[in-house]
């Protein structure tokens, strides 16, 4: 998938997105797995109000989601295939997660 195709995809969920909680933009099989590519109203908010929504490296991070996820490596510090789980109960916290976390409590 292009950039710009993931721009179109993000462009069709925002309409889909009207009063629902999430939408699944994308569906990828990958090594015999199927990958759910879902966008939720609370990151579209969120990516809106950071200025990052629709912005190229946002596009960069939903098209790299098609390379799939590592579950062995899902709670690393930036996880090998970039694509990691982010909770609060990761520890040591990462800049990402400083970054995040922060400014969902301004």
């Amino acid at each position: 998938m292009t950039l710009a195709e993931t721009k179109d995809l993000i462009e069709e969920v925002e309409e889909q997105l009207q009063g629902k909680p999430f939408v699944v933009a994308h569906r990828v099989n990958r090594d015999g797995r199927f990958l759910n590519l879902a966008i939720t109203e609370r990151l579209r908010r969120y990516a809106r109000k950071g200025r990052v929504w629709k912005s190229s490296a946002f596009l960069t991070a939903l098209k790299n989601a098609e390379y799939g996820f590592d579950e062995r490596h899902s709670r690393s510090q930036g996880g090998s295939d970039g694509i990691f789980l982010l909770d609060r109960s990761f520890r040591p916290a990462n800049e990402m997660m400083r970054k995040i976390f922060r400014s969902l409590h301004r």
